[in-house]
């Protein structure tokens, strides 16, 4: 978390010094992202579980102001119940970027369409859930160059798993839960 905690400070020192770049959010944008996630199951004595991992994006920019795309990323949880399991959220969504054309700092907000997955291994086979739900969040892009960005960004995912694994049997369920991905990655325009 120390590592974050600088990160977020190193984000908000870089628009002074990056006043001279110019923004583009325009057409093609990668993505790669290092992310803290925490996932919460809205059970009353269920306690949230942490961890963190690795995302990738790909998306387009149809105007300065507007972007479609494709996140997914993977976190490493730990559990008090279980040494560690794997979680993994899929975001198809719109992100919409505020402020004045051609600025080093660009805020945005985005909403997503969202799935989900979870997994782990015990002694009778392996143990996955899966569901659905919808991610609203926004950040910060604060350009390096005029097609660069370090990108801050926060994003809460609030749904269900609909569908329980273990070994070949499967359950239909519905067991509401809550995420938060909070990434510094990244950003890569390469303008129209």
């Amino acid at each position: 978390m120390h590592r974050f905690a600088l990160l977020l400070a190193l984000v908000l020192v870089l628009p002074g010094i990056a006043t001279a770049q110019r923004s583009n959010t325009e057409g093609l944008r990668l993505h790669f992202q290092l992310n803290a996630t925490a996932i919460d199951a809205n059970e009353e004595g269920s306690g949230t579980d942490n961890g963190g991992g690795a995302g990738l994006g790909i998306g387009y920019g149809f105007s300065r102001l507007f972007t479609l795309y494709l996140d997914v990323d993977g976190s490493l949880m730990n559990a008090e119940a279980l040494d560690e399991y794997a979680l993994a959220h899929a975001d198809l969504g719109a992100r919409f970027h505020f402020g004045p054309p051609r600025r080093p700092t660009i805020p945005y907000l985005n909403a997503a369409l969202t799935g989900w997955a979870l997994g782990y291994e015990t002694r009778v086979g392996t143990f996955s859930a899966s569901g659905s739900g919808v991610t609203l969040g926004g950040g910060l892009l604060v350009f390096l160059s005029r097609v660069v960005a370090i990108d801050l960004g926060l994003g809460v995912t609030f749904g269900s798993f609909t569908s329980i694994k273990l070994g070949g049997i499967s359950i239909d369920t519905d067991e509401e839960a809550t995420s938060a991905r909070l990434g510094i990655g990244l950003t890569y325009f390469r303008g129209r």
